[in-house]
């Protein structure tokens, strides 16, 4: 009887492993889905020598490679376009938040990297009174909403955490994936499964700080632009009855525009936004004509 059922269950056994390869991949590092120029993309990041794959109702969707690793950048980007009006999506066996084609419950936020920068040191291992970007994510998170939109400045790690200094100690730095994933994507975590994202470049991911990170991760041209002549491209995206207008101003003079620049801060923006009812730019100028703007310096 015993030789019996051992020879059920051997082939049982295997069977069952083989049903549930697929669907035991390994799921990605991060996953997010960000709106851009001609729409909904889905972005991963994944170890492997393969993209995920991305189911949209049942429909497997091959996605492209949108980076290969590299030294600093250790694993792969992946990409593809999200069919509008997809009622669930998911990668690697991840479930993705759709775009809304009336998004009413806004996210705004900005500036959420934790600093270390020479003798600028932050609490970064404080989530509470040192650092709360991943408690005010989470809090954005449950209020369910229906688009998410980062106005710039997410790398704020450019130097190591001196040395005996506990609360910072063990922080990455530098632009490479470990910081990204330490700035946004381990604490934004929740709030990217929550809703789709909208992403301008502050001055933080200028090419002399975070800008080989944020072309590969985050910048919605569908090509990866390299530094230093690296700009991302000004495009619109329907948000409801209104159009929101996305400029790079990374490059920008945060003290005065140069009147030979058209009187954009970053000079002639590629690509035209047409009719726009609002503007989103990391890095607006000191003077838009209304009333004075407080600044932190970035």
């Amino acid at each position: 009887m015993r030789r019996m059922l051992a020879a059920v269950l051997v082939p049982f056994a295997l069977s069952s492993l083989m049903l549930a390869g697929p669907a035991m991949a390994k799921p990605p590092l991060a996953a997010w889905v960000e709106m851009t120029g001609s729409g909904a993309q889905v972005r991963a990041v994944a170890d492997g020598e393969a993209c995920p794959r991305l189911m949209v109702g049942g429909r497997a969707l091959r996605m492209s490679l949108r980076a290969g690793p590299d030294e600093a950048f250790v694993n792969r980007v992946c990409q593809a376009s999200l069919p509008a009006g997809v009622s669930r999506a998911s990668v690697g066996g991840q479930a993705l938040p759709v775009a809304k084609a009336r998004p009413r419950r806004l996210v705004i936020l900005g500036d959420t990297g934790c600093r270390l920068k020479g003798p600028y040191v932050q609490n970064c291992n404080d989530p509470v009174a040192g650092w709360p970007f991943a408690r005010v994510a989470a809090l954005a998170a449950a209020q369910k909403p229906d688009l998410v939109i980062h106005v710039g400045d997410y790398y704020y790690r450019e130097t190591a955490c001196p040395a005996g200094l506990a609360i910072c100690a063990g922080s990455p730095f530098g632009d490479r994936w470990p910081t990204w994933k330490a700035e946004l994507f381990d604490p934004a975590a929740g709030l990217l499964k929550a809703a789709p994202w909208v992403f301008a470049r502050g001055n933080h991911e200028d090419c002399k700080r975070g800008g080989r990170g944020w072309f590969r991760l985050l910048d919605a041209d569908f090509r990866v632009q390299a530094c230093p002549a690296g700009h991302s491209a000004t495009f619109t995206i329907p948000i409801g009855g209104a159009r929101l207008a996305i400029l790079d101003t990374a490059d920008g003079d945060d003290i005065k525009v140069d009147p030979a620049l058209g009187g954009h801060p970053a000079g002639r923006p590629e690509g035209d936004p047409g009719r726009a009812d609002a503007t989103l730019a990391g890095d607006p100028p000191p003077d838009l004509g209304g009333e004075p703007q407080g600044r932190c310096a970035g």
